[in-house]
């Protein structure tokens, strides 16, 4: 299969490229890993980013909000309960 051939039921299935989906997916991972309250940098090496800068940007982008803003946030609620629908409002339905 040709990787144009996978792109366009890829994209009319899923709603975005797979190329947005595989970030969004790293992304999540690392959403998850910083509620667990990992370490900003271990989330920023997790994704694949060599540069934290590249991470936060990247990061506040998709979710609304800093890596450090989020991790605290987490904490402060404490509550064990982690929400998807808060971390990606653009994807919630």
């Amino acid at each position: 299969m040709s990787e144009r051939s996978f792109r366009r039921p890829f994209h009319s299935k899923a709603g975005m490229t797979w190329k947005d989906w595989i970030t969004q997916a790293h992304f999540f991972h690392a959403v998850t890993s910083l509620a667990e309250d990992l370490r900003v940098l271990d989330g920023a090496a997790e994704v694949g980013d060599a540069l934290l800068s590249a991470f936060a940007k990247a990061f506040t982008n998709l979710i609304c909000l800093s890596p450090i803003h989020f991790r605290n946030t987490q904490k402060e609620e404490n509550s064990g309960n982690f929400s998807v629908s808060r971390c990606f409002p653009r994807q919630a339905s």
